[in-house]
Order: C-alpha cells, then structure tokens, then sequence
C-alpha cells in the first residue's frame, strides 16, 4: 500500500527513552559510515511504534486513507447522501440491463492466480497509457503479490475480488486481513471504456466493503491516492512523512535536491489546475511512448 514504515521493536520507544534526533542521527550514521543521506519514504504520520519519525522530516504530497467499520447498511447510510446512493443503484441497474454480472470473492488458490494475471496486465496497460511509473514490470513485485495471493491463511488471509460482465473480468481488486484490519493493495479495471459508465471499481469497491463489514473487520486501511469513493467513505486521512537527513556535506546537496522536488510535487498535487494540466501530460506521454514501443516491435 506505498507505506515504508519498517519493522520495529512494539516498546522501541521505551527502550530509546529519551534518545535525541541528533543522537539516532549520529548512531545511524555510525551504523552505515558510506552513506551520505538517509532517506525514508512515505511514513505514515500515526505510526507510533516507529521511532524514526522523531528525526526531522517534511509532509509529502500524497495522504492515506482508512474506514472504521461498523454493519453494512449503517456504513453505507451514514457515508452517502440520498442522491449518492440513488446514483449507485442507477449505476448497477443500467449495468444488468446491459449484461448479467455478479461480484465475488475469489476463493479457489488456481482462480486467484488467473485473476491476478488479468489485474497485472489490466493494471500495467492502465499505467502504461497514464504515463505512470509500471512497478508491476519488476517480476520480483509480480511473483511477491502472486505469492501472497496463493497462500493458505496463516497470519494473513489474501482477498481477491472479480466483478465480471458477460463473461469478462471488468474489475479486478486484491488486499489482505491481518487479525481485525483489511488492507487494500491494488485494484485493476478492463482498458475496455464501454465497461467505463458504469464504474465497475467503484461496484467492487462497495463490494469488498460490505463483505469486510459482515465478516466483522473493524477497520478497512485503503491505501495512497485519492479517489471518490475513499473521499465518501473515509472517516480518517493521514500525511506521508518523509525524512530527509544530510550525513555528510555531499548529502546536503542531495537532499537539497530532493526538498525541492518534494515542493514541486506537493505544489501541483495540491493545485488543481496544475494536477490537471500534469495528468494530461503524462497521458500525452505514455500515448508516445506506446507508439515507439509498438513501432520497435
């Protein structure tokens, strides 16, 4: 879910007492003495179990969201307004008029993992025309999420979700529970726009919700990024902190660099003229970058 928090020690706290920014800086630097930085990604401001979040950092651009869940039919009345859930039904409705359909929770180990092939290629097709970043290119992450999706529960029980639309797979989402907590990691959608109108995410999405909430799950982590549902749902929104910490002169320069580039993204992120006119960019992008691709093929 784009958290990097780390693994820590449940009373780290404890056991640092009253251990300073500059004394965990000074015992890392001594710990990695060719490192000229120390750079943590996307922390989430809340983790109080992480000791690391005492050292200087900056907010990033991107927040997180999370659900305290309750029943289903609370949940879902208290979160949207009478028009939000009569466009709901709208929605549903038009699709069974336009073909049969039904949402399921994957169970069968052999399924899933047809499933997560499709949700790959739907989701690196989806990046590739945005002009994102594809982290799905990178067999190692595939075989990971593959691996987790595969497995029997143990500590975690993988999730696979499908809504198919006549016979095809128009949305497909997977996440995992640990003990009392639900976390949604990636969610793919058919590159096909005539499955489009009737947001067939958003129909998964409430869905695995309402499966979360009558399976007694009390809290629904949804991940970086922003999207309407999660704008509905969402009863809470945390930052990503980012700790950027020059070890050496060198390092300065870098981080330097970096703060700047935080700024910039931040700047357009939360300007939406800006956001819009990037989003588009990178579309023209990866729309070029398609062209040469399939001209080299």
């Amino acid at each position: 879910a784009s958290y990097c928090g780390g693994l820590f020690h449940r009373d780290a706290e404890k056991i640092l007492g009253n251990a300073t920014p500059d004394w965990l800086i000074a015992r890392i630097a001594e710990i990695v003495p060719d490192a000229h930085a120390l750079v943590l990604y996307y922390q989430r401001d809340h983790d109080k179990t992480n000791p690391l979040r005492l050292l200087p950092h900056t907010g990033g651009a991107d927040e997180g969201y999370s659900i305290t869940l309750s029943a289903w039919e609370e949940l879902y009345s208290s979160r949207g307004n009478r028009r939000t859930r009569h466009n709901d039904r709208r929605r549903e409705k038009r699709l069974t008029e336009y073909a049969p359909w039904h949402a399921r929770i994957i169970t069968s180990v052999h399924e899933r993992r047809a499933r997560m092939q499709t949700m790959f290629t739907q989701k690196r097709q989806w990046m590739h025309e945005r002009g994102i970043s594809d982290y799905l290119a990178d067999e190692i992450n595939r075989t990971l999420l593959m691996d987790l999706a595969s497995s029997q529960p143990i500590a975690i029980e993988p999730v696979v979700d499908a809504l198919d639309v006549e016979g095809q797979t128009a949305a497909v989402s997977f996440g995992i529970t640990h003990g009392n907590a639900h976390y949604s990691l990636i969610t793919s959608i058919h590159p096909d726009e005539k499955f489009w109108p009737f947001t067939p995410c958003d129909i998964l999405f409430r869905h695995v919700l309402k499966f979360m909430c009558d399976s007694g799950v009390e809290h629904f982590d949804l991940g970086l990024g922003t999207t309407v549902p999660k704008e509905q749902y969402a009863d809470h929104r945390f930052r990503m902190l980012h700790t950027l910490v020059p070890l050496t002169v060198p390092g300065r320069t870098f981080v330097a660099a970096l703060r700047c580039q935080l700024a910039v993204k931040r700047l357009i992120k939360e300007t939406p003229p800006l956001w819009s006119l990037f989003q588009r960019a990178r579309s023209v992008r990866g729309a070029v970058q398609g062209v040469f691709d399939r001209t080299s093929g």
